[in-house]
């Protein structure tokens, strides 16, 4: 089991104590105390207060990278429980619990994008409108977010939302289950939105190079969710040590790195997003309307450029969070990281991209 920013945080006000290593190394696991005697004894941290390695950044890296060693030659949950609760009581961390918002925000965001959806279906049914290839590939989207909501409310009930601290190792192996299938999941609904709005394209124009840089558009679309679909189940082997972490019984078992594959992604989806949005303005600026008319269908098509933007500097600012933090065997934490909460890469993301 991997350690977090969160656990070296937590262990260095447990670990840093003014006493003998002697009498660290009979509180702590084995772990601990290897950890306490390589690292305090550096003459950087040596004089040193508790308040200082506290907020010294390489103090806290250099515990991580210990920990993250010699966790692995331990047993990872009593170990870590008992490192955890002790530095928390030390450190005097009130235990967190973000479930009822956690459960809220996610119902919110999936009743939007259902609400969006059946506002979608009523307008076809008043208006006798057609039904097209988009509105099949829709519906497939919505329908597959139904299990991404249910699993996140059975993931709220076995620990996400609480300190991991105060998880057992069945609850973590559950929400690390269930959040493998949302990453799945989470891919296939993202290329069917896409293929969705593409569709949509060739419905309304009939130009000849629109449509064929449309077709060319959707076949990379489909061809990338489908690669990193077939990449995420071979990423690790076996495909258990996606929910176990078990390094130490498969020590070659990550087959490519998580950082990579979810980096290589949000780029290409992100260069697919804003494709999407260009394309269509190059029809609508010939379209036979008057110059105001046609600036404010511009604008509203453009409205999504911000949304891309805005969600890159989101990413910026907090890469942590928007890489593989779940993945390396903890969960992501607000309330400064101390807190167990989904990711973008959940049902969040996926009910917002359904809902556009």
């Amino acid at each position: 089991m991997g350690v977090s920013k969160f656990t070296a945080v937590l262990v260095v006000a447990f670990l840093c104590q003014h006493t003998a290593a002697a009498q660290q190394n009979e509180t702590l696991p084995a772990c601990g105390g290897k950890c306490l005697h390589d690292i305090i004894s550096k003459s950087q941290f040596s004089h040193q207060s508790q308040k200082q390695l506290c907020d010294n950044s390489e103090f806290i890296t250099s515990i991580g990278a210990c920990l993250e060693v010699n966790y692995r030659r331990a047993d990872p949950e009593s170990s870590a429980k008992v490192v955890l609760d002790a530095a928390a009581t030390k450190c005097q961390i009130p235990a967190q619990d973000s479930r009822t918002a956690l459960r809220a925000s996610s119902l919110v965001i999936f009743g939007a994008a259902l609400g969006s959806f059946i506002l979608r279906l009523i307008s076809k049914c008043l208006y006798k409108s057609e039904w097209g290839a988009d509105d099949t590939l829709m519906s497939i989207a919505a329908f597959l977010i139904l299990p991404l909501v249910a699993l996140l409310q059975l993931m709220v009930s076995n620990g996400l939302g609480r300190d991991l601290r105060t998880l057992r190792h069945e609850q973590l192996v559950f929400c690390f289950q269930m959040f493998f299938f949302q990453q799945v999941t989470y891919f296939i609904v993202l290329g069917l939105v896409k293929a969705s709005i593409l569709a949509f394209y060739l419905r309304i124009f009939p130009d000849h190079k629109f449509r064929i840089a449309v077709w060319v558009t959707q076949c990379v679309n489909l061809a990338s969710a489908t690669l990193y679909v077939i990449l995420i189940l071979l990423q690790k082997n076996p495909i258990s040590l996606n929910w176990t972490g078990d390094t130490t019984s498969h020590p070659h078992g990550d087959v490519l790195s998580d950082k990579h594959l979810y980096l290589t992604h949000g780029i290409l989806s992100m260069a697919l997003d804003i494709w999407m949005v260009m394309l269509p303005l190059t029809q609508l600026y010939h379209l036979g309307l008057k110059f105001r008319k046609k600036v404010g269908v511009m604008s509203m098509f453009s409205c999504g450029i911000l949304f891309i933007v805005s969600r890159r500097r989101h990413s910026d600012t907090d890469p942590e969070q928007n890489s593989d933090i779940f993945r390396t065997r903890s969960l992501v934490y607000v309330s400064n990281e101390t807190t167990a909460i989904a990711t973008e890469k959940g049902t969040g993301g996926t009910a917002s991209s359904v809902s556009a």
